[in-house]
């Protein structure tokens, strides 16, 4: 074994360095993390043997490769500390300022090093263990990293999709859901014929209703017509005959794509929210109201009766309502003063609010639209996209607002210089990262991102079915 291992280019036998701390993941697909002495965290393939956690059908513990090390990524660490960083500072970056006063413990220190992009956008820069061990920054973090992997996600499954084999298929069909049907891939393995409903050109799984595009539409009817109603809808030939596809094989999936099915569905409710908050602000819906309103939809599009809140992230809610109460003001202003055309509602002018360039006076989300060529994001996608790689992580911790202000006053950043970073339009290819990149990664593109190391964090991946 430690011949092959060599052979390879592995390591032959667990770093001395490292010791193992917890594992994690979900449905028997899972990373065992080590820390190393200086508390930087490494992912292996298994936990050691004489642990509870070491699983005998996984082989000799293997250090994953898509890790920054310090020999072949010194520009991932710390040259004093040692600790590995959730960014790499790019050679092309101004205004590189460390944090002086960084503190682990303090909510509003805890970021380590703040520079500007060649884009002109502000970036954070924090020690990865902080992110890892702070839930609060953890949540926004995995929320960027699924937003970063979003595109090569679905230009993986777009393909996977026109696939001649049945079983690739169902695979597609099932991580199309799992994104724009918004379902978890649990629920989704589960189904059964009967879970279907076809209603003239939509329809329902597990009371969702869904639009289809034609080719997707066709799919569900060659495995659904004529079949009993309790047999598994997604049904795969093997050596032992057809069988129900297993959910390990799924989730197993979904980690070489380095997606969280938990983060990617609070990722779309997320957008959404801010679209039906935009759409209110602009029609003078005091917040309080707006926010019942809009959790209210969300819940009719989940078909859920589960309290969808949870499902928002916290620092989206946490801009949007610090920033309410001055579009709510602006779109007053500008009725008093007629500024507004007949016909047409205008959105709110700050830049940090994360919505589409175009607001229509109402949104309908009573079904959501369903295509299986999708391998980008729309355009209401990229304006949040940007948005949320464009605030520090850590005003999920102690507010947007207030933060901004404390940052600018020690940093010397003006608040113009704030909203500049948020205006930048970009494409989505280039929407800047966070994360731990594989080595030789530094710059700020979706597909370097998407290189990064699985974000599965908990052994239930703290997500809330809403399925």
């Amino acid at each position: 074994m430690s011949e092959l291992k060599k052979a390879f280019g592995l390591p032959e036998s667990i770093d001395p360095s490292h010791v193992f701390v917890f594992r994690t993941g979900e449905y028997g697909v899972y990373d065992y993390m080590y820390k190393d002495n200086f508390g930087n965290y490494y992912k292996y393939t298994n936990a050691p043997k004489d642990d509870p956690s070491y699983d005998p059908h996984a082989g000799d513990a293997i250090l994953l490769e898509d890790q920054p090390s310090m020999a072949a990524s010194p520009e991932f660490y710390d040259p004093k500390t040692m600790h590995r960083l959730t960014l790499a500072i790019p050679a092309d970056a101004t205004d590189v300022i460390q944090n002086e006063a960084y503190s682990p413990d303090d909510p509003e220190r805890i970021w380590h090093t703040m520079y500007t992009s060649a884009k002109g956008d502000s970036r954070y820069v924090y020690v990865e263990t902080d992110v890892i061990e702070n839930f609060d920054l953890w949540a926004t973090h995995l929320l960027r990293l699924t937003d970063s992997t979003l595109t090569p996600y679905r230009k993986y499954v777009a393909s996977l999709f026109l696939s001649e084999n049945v079983k690739d298929r169902i695979v597609a069909a099932i991580l199309i859901l799992a994104d724009q049907g918004m379902l978890e891939p649990n629920d989704l393995v589960q189904l059964t014929v009967g879970d279907v409903e076809y209603i003239d050109k939509t329809i329902k799984v597990l009371g969702r209703k869904l639009v289809p595009d034609p080719e997707l539409l066709d799919f569900f009817l060659s495995i659904t017509v004529g079949r009993n109603k309790n047999e598994s809808l997604f049904l795969i030939k093997t050596a032992y005959g057809e069988r129900p596809i297993g959910v390990r094989h799924i989730y197993s999936i979904l980690k070489f794509l380095k997606v969280n099915s938990h983060a990617l569905l609070s990722w779309h409710v997320s957008q959404a929210y801010t679209r039906i908050m935009a759409r209110l602000v602009a029609n003078k819906v005091p917040f309080e109201d707006a926010e019942v309103q809009a959790f209210a939809e969300i819940a009719g599009m989940l078909s859920s009766v589960s309290d969808v809140s949870t499902l928002v992230s916290g620092v989206v809610r946490t801009t949007v309502e610090d920033n309410y109460a001055i579009a709510l003001s602006e779109a007053h202003a500008k009725e008093d003063t007629n500024e507004e055309s007949e016909g047409e509602v205008r959105p709110p002018s700050w830049a940090t609010w994360p919505t589409s360039i175009t607001y229509a006076a109402s949104d309908n989300f009573g079904a959501l639209l369903v295509f299986s060529g999708l391998s980008s994001k729309t355009p209401e996608e990229l304006e949040f996209s940007r948005w949320l790689h464009a605030i520090p992580l850590h005003d999920a911790v102690v507010g947007g607002k207030e933060l901004k202000l404390n940052d600018a006053a020690k940093t010397g950043e003006t608040e113009e210089s704030g909203e500049a970073a948020g205006e930048d339009e970009g494409e989505d290819e280039g929407a800047p990262t966070e994360g731990v990149a594989e080595p030789n990664a530094g710059a700020e593109t979706e597909e370097g991102a998407a290189q990064a190391p699985d974000t599965q964090h908990g052994a239930g991946g703290g997500g809330v079915n809403v399925g």
